[in-house]
C-alpha cells in the first residue's frame, strides 16, 4: 500500500512522517512504530480514542482520551496496542490512533507572532503564495494558498497530503469550528482562526479537497455576518495569539 506524506513545518524547519491510509475500518491503519523510536516517547491522538486496562476491547475503558491529547507511549507492544501513560494514568491504547508528536524543538520566539487586522493582513496573506498553517492545539502543520481575500481569505490546501493532515487536526472528520492556528507566509507569521469546513468553489484539482476552508485574521468578517460565528473565529485567533506570545511555546 502506498505511504503518505505529512509534512510538519514550523520556523522553516520540515519533518517528515509516514502513514499508511486505512482502506475499511478506520481514518489509518495501525501505525507501525520505528523501532528507532526511544521510549518513552511522546505521542498524539488523532481521534478520539478509549485508554484501557489491558490490550482487549472486551475491557471497560478507563477514560476517553480526546483527538489531539498528548499521551506517552512506554511500550510499542505487539504493535497493535501500545502501552501508555495519560496523565499519570497507565493503560493501553490502540495503535490505529496515535502517531508521534512532531513538533520543532525550537520555540516560536517570543515577539514574532503578529496579531495583525485583516486590513493589513490582506497584503502579507497574498493571493496564490503557498502559506504554511500550524494547529496550535496539535503542532500539526500543512500548506495552503488563498484564491480570494475578501471578508475573509478563502483558502485550498495545495495537496491531498496537505488535507489529510488537515483533516487530522480536526479528528478526522469536518467541522465548521474554528481553530487557532499560525499562517507562516512571506516571512512574517500571524495569528489566525481557520474553519475545518470545505464548502463552494474552489480552484485546485488533486488535493481532495471539495472546496475551500475560510482563515480569518483579527477584524476580518464571514460573508454572512453571522454574530456567533465570528465572535468564535476572533476568539480562536486571540487564542492563537495569546498561546504563543509567552517565551515558550
Amino acid at each position: 500500500m502506498r505511504n503518505m506524506y505529512i509534512k510538519l513545518f514550523l520556523s522553516g524547519l520540515l519533518l517528515t512522517i509516514f502513514l499508511t491510509p486505512l482502506a475499511v475500518h478506520g481514518f489509518y491503519e495501525s501505525y507501525e512504530a520505528p523501532r528507532t523510536i526511544d521510549l518513552p516517547a511522546t505521542f498524539m491522538t488523532t481521534s478520539a480514542v478509549n485508554l484501557r486496562p489491558s490490550p482487549d476491547t472486551n475491557n471497560s475503558r478507563i477514560t476517553l482520551v480526546q483527538s489531539g491529547s498528548r499521551v506517552e507511549v512506554t511500550s510499542f507492544g505487539c504493535g497493535e496496542w501500545f502501552a501508555v501513560n495519560v496523565n499519570g494514568t497507565p493503560g493501553y491504547m490502540s495503535s490505529e490512533w496515535l502517531m508521534p508528536w512532531s513538533t520543532a524543538t525550537t520555540p516560536v520566539a517570543p515577539g514574532t507572532v503578529e496579531l495583525l487586522h485583516w486590513d493589513e493582513a490582506r497584503h502579507v496573506m497574498t493571493i496564490g503564495t503557498p502559506a504554511t498553517i500550524i494547529d496550535i492545539r496539535t503542532g500539526l502543520a500543512w500548506q495552503v494558498a488563498s484564491f480570494s481575500n475578501g471578508n475573509h481569505a478563502d483558502v485550498e490546501t495545495l495537496t491531498a497530503e496537505d488535507t489529510a493532515t488537515m483533516l487530522m487536526a480536526w479528528g478526522g472528520r469536518w467541522s465548521w469550528t474554528p481553530r487557532p492556528v499560525l499562517v507562516i507566509i512571506n516571512g512574517r507569521t500571524l495569528a489566525a482562526s481557520l474553519n475545518g469546513m470545505p464548502h463552494a468553489g474552489s480552484t485546485r484539482s488533486g488535493n481532495n479537497m471539495n472546496g475551500h476552508v475560510c482563515l480569518h485574521f483579527l477584524g476580518s468578517r464571514t460573508h454572512n455576518g453571522t454574530v456567533s460565528h465570528e465572535r468564535d473565529h476572533q476568539a480562536a485567533i486571540q487564542e492563537a495569539y495569546n498561546t504563543t506570545s509567552g517565551s515558550q511555546w
